[in-house]
């Protein structure tokens, strides 16, 4: 069986409307090739497809040609083409139509489709390989409906080519022209003679955390910039499209819970109509990998931890610390996960993926919706800070309690920053920290407004304030990641937890650590007493904020 590309006719292969009066084609008189047609056409035989016309003619039903003039139209495009299509398919049907015997709804009619399966069984035709290309959506549906993969055609002169929402779901590729349709299918064509495959349909499972989804933004950069032409998705948990919110990296937000016993399979439903031919595994999760399985999606790419390895088609190898410096030297723990950072940790993956493992490390980078900044404007209005001081934002909080620096210490850093280095200080916090915000303003002589989770702060709005501060000082979390990704000066403290997890590529941060005495080569989550956050004594934090200052305003 041979693959085909199937072919709209008017407004595809010859212009239709810029050369009548009301879109119906029935003189062949005044058939002429768009450009690039005549070569494309004989590419694509040379690259081995069969060419087959399918075109709706419903000018038949309304009484403008009849059949016999749609056949001089085809014999004339098939002259100018050297012979080079192997079918012609037309459907007069039309339910508008006046003619009585064409006067109705048909199964061959676009956007059915009846045209491509009929002339796939007349041919022998692998419709798995092959392609419909068309100006409008009802080809690229009827492609799709037929198994095939599809382009639309959108340059100027294609009125039928607006889209209303965006791409539709049934394309796969919107082109401007012929010439360029004809290079993604040939290209396209490599894949069966042992060429890299340029994937058309991606489904990125993006990771859980806040944080981690800012470290992965670099990898997503990259992914959007390579892959400029294929339909990207991503499959993520509620908050994290507020996080992507104003970003350009997917075309499509899954956003699902994946929780509960039916989770994995409801999930898997969500993300299976989009047709994904790829899944890139940005978490480490069984589950994930089974919600990509459950969808049909043909390649898994992801690194094979927690026992999925069986569930991927191509997997990567985290690397353990026996088998890497400084950690191999190690006095505990040699056999487990060596930290990396999470950003590199991301990019290999999508380097692995696109085989080029030159792509270098971008910096981390996140929008803002406009909805996003009314609602941080008015967060910050409420707040009462006026344009005339920095900003300061303490973030105490963290889903791990072993990670937030102790309450009382922000509270005094939160004064010394007002009263002595001119800040006007606010305090972030989920919903549930708003008690914990509360309390260190109050500690620290400030308003009530300044604790922010009591204006309503919500994950969109917190990137606004992020972006409007001059500084922040947070715990290990995940406002430390947003802030860097908006270019903030910002200044971590880590108790137990190794920033070597998490170093990230951005110049304007200070890492305050409880241990700085730690060897290299052991890891802080291993000496949980020795890093305890509350070592971090407040001085080392007003250096740090100093430091940065500094730096600032060389």
């Amino acid at each position: 069986m041979r693959p085909a590309v199937f072919l709209d006719r008017d407004d595809t292969l010859i212009p239709c409307r810029s050369v009548t009066a009301d879109g119906d084609l029935g003189d062949p008189a005044l058939v002429r090739l768009n450009p690039g047609v005549a070569q494309g056409c004989q590419t694509l035989k040379d690259a081995g497809y069969a060419l087959v016309v399918v075109s709706n003619q419903g000018g038949v039903a309304r009484g403008k040609y009849n059949t016999e003039a749609v056949d001089r139209v085809n014999a004339r495009l098939n002259q100018l083409l050297g012979g080079s299509i192997d079918l012609f398919q037309y459907c007069p049907y039309h339910p508008q139509g006046v003619v009585d015997e064409f006067a109705r709804e048909h199964p061959s009619r676009k956007p059915a489709p009846g045209m491509i399966l009929d002339a796939a069984s007349k041919l022998n035709l692998d419709l798995t390989r092959s392609w419909m290309v068309g100006d409008s959506v009802r080809d690229c549906q009827a492609g799709r409906a037929a198994g095939c993969r599809t382009i639309q055609l959108c340059g100027e002169g294609r009125p039928n080519a607006v889209l209303e929402n965006g791409r539709d779901q049934a394309v796969d590729f919107e082109v401007k022209g012929f010439k360029e349709a004809v290079r993604i299918i040939v290209g396209a064509n490599n894949e069966f003679e042992g060429s890299v495959r340029t994937p058309r349909r991606v489904l990125v499972v993006a990771p859980t955390w806040v944080g981690d989804v800012a470290m992965a933004t670099p990898a997503f950069r990259v992914l959007r910039d390579r892959l400029a032409g294929s339909l990207i998705g991503a499959l993520v948990k509620p908050g994290i499209d507020d996080v992507l919110a104003g970003s350009d990296f997917f075309d499509e937000l899954h956003v699902d819970t994946r929780a509960g016993v039916m989770g994995v399979k409801r999930a898997a439903g969500k993300v299976r109509p989009n047709r994904y031919d790829t899944a890139i595994l940005f978490t480490n999760s069984f589950s994930t990998a089974l919600i990509a399985r459950l969808a049909g999606i043909r390649e898994r790419i992801g690194y094979g931890r927690d026992g999925r390895g069986i569930l991927l088609t191509q997997s990567l190898l985290s690397p353990r610390r026996i088998d890497t410096p400084p950690y191999s030297a190690s006095t505990v723990s040699k056999r487990t996960w060596a930290p990396m950072p999470a950003c590199e940790h991301y990019l290999k993956l999508v380097q692995w993926f696109l085989d080029d493992d030159s792509i270098p490390l971008g910096p981390m980078t996140i929008g803002i919706s406009p909805a996003q900044q009314a609602a941080g404007a008015e967060v910050l209005q409420h707040a009462q800070v006026g344009a005339d001081r920095p900003i300061a934002l303490l973030n105490p909080g963290g889903n791990n309690p072993a990670k937030r620096w102790p309450a009382d210490r922000f509270a005094r850093l939160a004064h010394w920053l007002e009263v002595e280095r001119g800040f006007s200080v606010v305090i972030s916090g989920s919903p549930g920290e708003r008690a914990l915000a509360e309390e260190i303003a109050r500690e620290a002589s400030l308003g009530i407004e300044r604790a922010l989770p009591t204006l309503g702060l919500t994950l969109g709005s917190l990137k606004v304030v992020l972006r409007r501060a001059s500084l922040v000082v947070t715990n290990d979390t995940g406002p430390r990641h947003l802030a860097a990704a908006l270019k903030t000066p910002v200044i971590t403290l880590f108790g137990p937890t190794d920033p070597r997890r998490t170093t990230i590529p951005f110049d304007r941060e200070a890492i305050v650590v409880a241990d700085p005495t730690l060897p290299a080569r052991e890891v802080a989550e291993d000496f949980p007493e020795r890093c305890r956050i509350d070592r971090i004594e407040i001085e080392c934090v007003q250096q740090a904020v100093e430091d940065v200052l500094e730096e600032i305003n060389r």
